[in-house]
């Protein structure tokens, strides 16, 4: 058997190249398809979209510029203007409503936080959350301690607090309300870069009931396996009646795959950024362009001419 050679190895994160690649294979729940490009939507789709979900980072926000484009501006009023309302579906967290508030030239209805770990409405009232439990808290936690040379920029967000940056603080805080542990690689610039943090999160992690994964070519994150965006915008459209045949979700990340393929299995309409990761663009049934290429801007335009189409 091969040894791994990263900087891990040393470590004995991982025992060889064979287990590393399994622990890879299992991560991810997509579908094996070639997406549509966007401009074919109007042509192959039957359903009139009235709820539009986004993620953020990735395909509203450059991570690398920090900004976002006019054209992704322009393209939510174009939105609003038509009567479709918006959901953010981020990673982002409570504390950072007024970021992304301050970000958006419009008023999104609701916002899915912390990778589905809290649903809240416009005016920021929590309408659910779900946090880890004190033992997955605390192996985490421990991980994080033993490997802190690897992953040094660790972040505990903790429920109704901001995140503490160093994992040594972590002896003050309480276990019950952790929801979110975000390791971060600031030098990662790609999916591929970041992979080794991510598996060596999935092997030494494994059976505690998490769900890890890379939300930023620079983030690997945990939640609780029952955690998602997809578990939380079904528990949204419950309370509010969302049918999801008329939905259409946008996005980059495979934090969004689980959503991805809801959306796609009944009926919506699945849409990857051209800058998304591998496993997120098999799930989507269309694609558009990068962010730096308008991809979000061209999509809302197709779901205009869409909707202009069924409108009798």
């Amino acid at each position: 058997m091969q040894i791994i050679t990263t900087l891990y190895q040393n470590n004995a994160i991982y025992k060889t190249n064979s287990q590393c690649m399994n622990y890879k294979k299992i991560a991810f729940k997509a579908n094996p398809t070639i997406p549509k490009y966007i401009d074919q939507l109007a042509k192959t789709h039957s359903n009139k979209i009235t709820t539009f979900v986004s993620d953020f980072d990735g395909t509203i926000r450059n991570y690398y510029t920090n900004s976002i484009p006019n054209d992704t501006q322009t393209a939510f009023k174009k939105l609003i203007k038509i009567g479709v309302p918006v959901i953010i579906a981020t990673g982002r967290v409570s504390k950072e409503l007024n970021l992304i508030k301050d970000f958006l030239e419009i008023q999104p209805e609701y916002y899915i936080l912390g990778h589905g770990s809290h649903v809240a409405d416009k005016e920021g009232q929590l309408l659910y959350s779900k946090t880890l439990s004190r033992s997955q808290a605390q192996a985490i936690i421990n991980y994080g301690k033993k490997y802190k040379q690897l992953h040094p920029h660790t972040k505990i967000y903790i429920k109704g607090k901001d995140f503490i940056e160093e994992i040594e603080n972590s002896n003050n805080i309480d276990l019950n309300n952790v929801y979110l542990v975000m390791f971060r690689e600031p030098q990662s610039t790609s999916y591929q870069t970041i992979m080794p943090m991510y598996n060596s999160l999935r092997y030494n992690l494994t059976n505690q009931g998490l769900n890890i994964f890379t939300s930023s070519p620079r983030c690997c994150e945990i939640i609780n396996s029952n955690v998602n965006k997809q578990i939380a915008l079904s528990t949204l459209a419950e309370q509010i009646s969302l049918k999801i045949p008329n939905v259409a979700f946008i996005a980059d990340g495979n934090n969004d795959i689980d959503l991805m393929n809801f959306i796609r299995n009944h009926n919506g309409v699945s849409i990857s950024m051209g800058n998304a990761s591998p496993e997120l663009l098999s799930c989507a049934e269309y694609t558009t362009d990068r962010i730096t290429d308008s991809g979000f801007a061209k999509a809302i335009d197709n779901i205009v001419k869409l909707n202009s189409k069924l409108t009798y």
